[in-house]
């Protein structure tokens, strides 16, 4: 199961920046071709994160993410639009299966020399049958610019994030209503306790990274390394909605109905011995814009013809409590260039 540390304490957006992957492909097909190109990118990554494709605010929240496998289909149009698909496989023993997809598209500017930027929409579609290891969000917004015109680039990136989850627990529970004399009356029946989250997080990332270029004697072969430090900045607002009602039998139903003063004993029995049920509680938690967490990205890429592997490590310094303050988040992804 996905469980979120930070975003519980107050939560938040990924550690794959958009503007990574991205901005080297545009750079491969530039060295090797004299005008920019329409192509297909296809690829598998093994990670342990299964949030936003883009957002480096949501993965870094979770404390036990699982390990995925997430094959993908990109088209990127040479004017800088694409669109891509991407499903994410938990390899979980036997609750291994598909856990959610994703679409996402884009739009990527990468011409000028000093500038680039981008901005991404990504929508989140849950397999219902393993909704609990998924991401509970639906929608993320996300944009980017970094300035290439410095010996280190400085980056900023804002992500917006929205999306809902419902948990049901059933169980089974007696009420005892003592009757002197007559002996005491035991009533089964079934207690369902829903718990509805709505989350709604905005998060700005300030990044400064420097790309090392290293080509090699092959033709057509060269490698690229981008470490950078990372600094998330998040405001989190989540609303929570708790109903705990209770269901019975029809024929203790009807036998309710039929006694009107046993019933009314039954009501103040079963507040007494069941406080809060048949209830509806809830609360809205809006969280402060704060520095929540600072990070090491470290990126290698190396590049074969049309191939490439790309591993990259996230490390995650959290700030604001003095528990599960490290954590490390990886990807090791390969995919080939179709043009």
């Amino acid at each position: 199961m996905i469980q979120f540390g930070h975003a519980q304490k107050n939560a938040d957006s990924s550690w794959v920046n958009a503007d990574s992957i991205e901005k080297e492909l545009d750079d491969f097909l530039a060295i090797y071709s004299n005008k920019n190109k329409s192509y297909l990118h296809a690829s598998v990554s093994l990670n342990n994160t299964q949030l936003s494709v883009n957002n480096v605010a949501l993965n870094a929240q979770q404390l036990n993410p699982g390990l995925t496998l997430s094959p993908s289909i990109e088209y990127f149009h040479k004017l800088g639009l694409s669109i891509s698909y991407n499903n994410f496989l938990l390899i979980n023993g036997n609750n291994s299966g598909i856990v959610q997809h994703s679409i996402n598209s884009g739009y990527t500017y990468s011409k000028n020399k000093k500038f680039d930027f981008g901005i991404f929409y990504t929508h989140f579609i849950n397999n219902p049958s393993l909704s609990q290891y998924a991401s509970p969000y639906k929608h993320d917004f996300y944009a980017y610019a970094t300035y290439n015109h410095l010996f280190i680039q400085p980056s900023m990136a804002i992500g917006y994030s929205t999306g809902n989850y419902r948990e049901i627990i059933k169980r089974n529970e007696q009420l005892v209503i003592a009757r002197p004399f007559r002996g005491d009356t035991t009533i089964n029946f079934e207690i369902t306790d829903s718990l509805s989250i709505r989350l709604q997080d905005f998060s700005n990332i300030l990044s400064f990274r420097k790309r090392f270029l290293i080509e090699s004697n092959k033709a057509r072969k060269y490698f690229v390394f981008t470490p950078s430090i990372m600094m998330l900045f998040i405001k989190n607002d989540y609303e929570v909605e708790y109903i705990s009602y209770s269901e019975f039998s029809p024929r203790t139903q009807i036998f309710l109905q039929n006694q009107p003063r046993f019933a009314e004993i039954f009501r103040r029995e079963l507040s007494r011995q069941f406080p809060g049920l048949n209830e509806t509680r809830g609360f809205l938690n809006s969280g402060n814009y704060t520095l929540q967490s600072l990070g090491i990205n470290l990126d290698f890429s190396a590049y074969y013809g049309k191939f490439y592997v790309n591993p990259r490590i996230y490390f995650d310094y959290y700030l604001l409590s003095s528990e599960n303050k490290f954590n490390a988040f990886f990807s090791l992804q390969t995919g080939i260039l179709i043009n």
